[in-house]
């Protein structure tokens, strides 16, 4: 999976496999595929100045490379999407500023 690294967001966004633009599908989260991933109740929807994003909130085990593994990892799983990955060449946005709210 391909992401941005964002220092003005705090939250994690994955682009669901299900999401209502057109993503190639081996690039996109499939909760389905994964023994651990953990839907909760929670359901979230942002604005940016660019769009906007819609989706569950997940915990799930991340792995970046072989080095790094965060487990319980929490991001929002993006069902709905405006504007934010069209035509982009990334299916996940990763927030790296300090959290502003916990999710």
């Amino acid at each position: 999976m391909r992401a941005i690294f964002d220092t003005g967001s705090s939250n994690t966004w994955i682009l669901n496999k299900n999401t209502n633009i057109d993503v190639p599908k081996k690039f996109s989260y499939d909760d389905k595929a994964s023994s651990t991933s953990k839907k909760t109740e929670k359901y979230t929807d942002i604005m940016f100045g660019a769009g906007s994003l819609e989706g569950h909130l997940y915990t799930d085990d991340l792995r970046i490379g072989s080095q790094i593994h965060i487990n319980n990892y929490k991001f929002g799983n993006i069902e709905k999407t405006k504007y934010i990955f069209d035509g982009e060449n990334f299916e996940a946005i990763v927030g790296m500023a300090y959290p502003e709210f916990a999710i």
